[in-house]
Parts: C-alpha cells; sequence; structure tokens
C-alpha cells in the first residue's frame, strides 16, 4: 500500500485527493490541515474564479494543466450540480505601450484556443458599458467562469 499525504486541504489539495481516490491503486491518503475548517485558507480569500488560461505560452505546463483543471471543474459542477456562472473579462489599453501588449494577450489567448474572444469594442459600445472608460484598444472573453467553492470543498470531502 502506497502511503500519500497531502499538506493544505483547499481546493488543490482536496481535488489532488479526490482524484488520487478514485484511481483503482492502493492509496491511503492523508491530508493535513493547519486550520479546522476545511477551505478557510487561501481557498477561501480566492476570487471564484475559473481562468481561461490566456496568459501562458501555448503548450507550456501551466497553459496545459490550466485548460485541463478548468475542464475537470467545469465536469465536476455540471455532475455535481454545483452552482456557477459565466461572465465576461474585459480588457483595456490607455496607452501605446498597453496596446501592444494588449495585441500581444489577444493573439496569445487565440492560439490557446480560448473561445469567444471578442476585438476592439467600438467607442459607442463601451461608452455604454463603461461610461467613465476611456480607452484606445480593448477586448473581451466571455470564457471566465465563477463557482461555488464551498459546494465544491463539501462535495469533495463528502465523496473522499
Amino acid at each position: 500500500m502506497t502511503k500519500i499525504l497531502i499538506i493544505g486541504a483547499g481546493i488543490v489539495g482536496l481535488s489532488i485527493a479526490y482524484e488520487l481516490s478514485r484511481e483503482k491503486k492502493n492509496f491511503k491518503i492523508f491530508v493535513l490541515e493547519k486550520i479546522k475548517k476545511i477551505g478557510f485558507g487561501n481557498s477561501r480569500k480566492n476570487s471564484e474564479v475559473i481562468h481561461s488560461g490566456i496568459y501562458y505560452k501555448k503548450n507550456s505546463l501551466k497553459n496545459v494543466l490550466c485548460i485541463q483543471g478548468k475542464k475537470l471543474i467545469y465536469d465536476f459542477c455540471k455532475r455535481y450540480k454545483i452552482k456557477y456562472s459565466r461572465t465576461e473579462k474585459f480588457f483595456l489599453a490607455c496607452s501605446k505601450k498597453e496596446e501592444k501588449y494588449l495585441n500581444k494577450l489577444r493573439e496569445n489567448s487565440l492560439k490557446n484556443g480560448v473561445k469567444d474572444v471578442k476585438n476592439n469594442w467600438l467607442k459607442k459600445k463601451l461608452k455604454i458599458m463603461e461610461p467613465n472608460l476611456i480607452g484606445r484598444k480593448s477586448f473581451v472573453i466571455k470564457i471566465i467562469w465563477n463557482f461555488w467553492y464551498s459546494r465544491f470543498h463539501e462535495k469533495i470531502i463528502s465523496d473522499y
């Protein structure tokens, strides 16, 4: 029997324990948490956002893990009816320097297969959506998701 010790009972630690426990191997899994209530460390402070993977170099380990992890979380939330919502993230460039970075970020998001990238909101729409913003260029992605992390923790614990 292989003994595995996972330190931290936040989203990452519990997700690892959950996936390992689903393996048909002979694992004995221990999870240690310094805080009495599970999920009350860094996970409680997170923004509950499932990131799209737009920032990472294509096929880098971070990019691959972000995209795989995102799919696993979506599937888990759907399977166990954990609340989540789809929202938009708005990127705005106010200077030429920022515009160059914005162009690179947009290109990278397309290379990484991020869907629903909308380029260059018209100034008229920008004024309606965010009347106090003035920018040179913008884009929006609709693939950012928020999820109810406390329910996620509870489900993992109940199955574990």
